[in-house]
């Protein structure tokens, strides 16, 4: 391999860890979304009953 194919790899290597390392905070995110979302409909069916 030459110079110019391990840059690109390197290149490669970072856009898939960024991508999954950008995913798995979306992931968390949106647990977290979800948790509180599931946590004011819990209140509001406490209020209506």
């Amino acid at each position: 391999m030459n110079l110019g194919e391990i840059i690109i790899l390197i290149f490669v290597m970072l856009f898939f860890a960024g991508g999954i390392y950008g995913g798995i905070r979306l992931y968390r995110w949106n647990q977290r979304d979800r948790a509180s979302i599931e946590k004011r409909n819990q209140e509001k069916k406490e209020i209506t009953d």
